[in-house]
Formats: structure tokens, C-alpha cells, sequence
């Protein structure tokens, strides 16, 4: 019985929840956020090599100047997200 109504006191919110329900909780967001900048980055990296080629006429070959292009985009959205480093 003691079980059945602390089930009932979590369920109508009058219990804290455990700490790992909350940890987990906040790791999910976490993932989904991640996941969400890693599609936003994946369709903005395709809709800028579209317009690259487009107005190249032609697909370059040239992937020192791309991976060049990838580290700065991923510095300048780091620095922008999360501050200048404090070192």
C-alpha cells in the first residue's frame, strides 16, 4: 500500500522527482539541441554548396579551401553560442 500511494503523491506532482528522472530530462534536451544544430548545419552547408557551384558553374575540387571554409563556420558558431573562452 505504501508503494500505490507514493505512486499516486509523484503523480499528482506533491514528490520531487528523482535526481536522475531530472538528469535525464536535461540530457534529452541536450541531445535534441545537438541534433537540431547538426540538421540546421547539414541543410545550410547544402544550400551553400548549391549557390558555391552555381556560381562557379562547376564543382570545385579544391577541399583544403572547403575544410578551411568548415573550421572558421564552426569557430565563428562556437564563439557566437558560447562566449569568448575565459583561458
Amino acid at each position: 500500500m505504501t508503494w500505490l500511494r507514493d505512486a499516486r503523491r509523484r503523480n499528482t506532482g506533491l514528490v520531487a522527482p528523482p535526481g536522475s528522472v531530472s538528469a535525464l530530462k536535461i540530457a534529452a534536451v541536450l541531445a535534441a539541441g545537438v541534433a537540431i544544430a547538426f540538421i540546421l548545419a547539414s541543410f545550410t552547408a547544402g544550400i551553400g554548396g548549391i549557390v558555391y557551384a552555381s556560381r562557379l558553374r562547376s564543382v570545385s575540387t579544391s577541399y583544403v579551401v572547403t575544410a578551411l571554409v568548415l573550421v572558421a563556420a564552426v569557430t565563428i558558431d562556437a564563439i557566437r553560442r558560447r562566449g569568448r573562452s575565459r583561458t
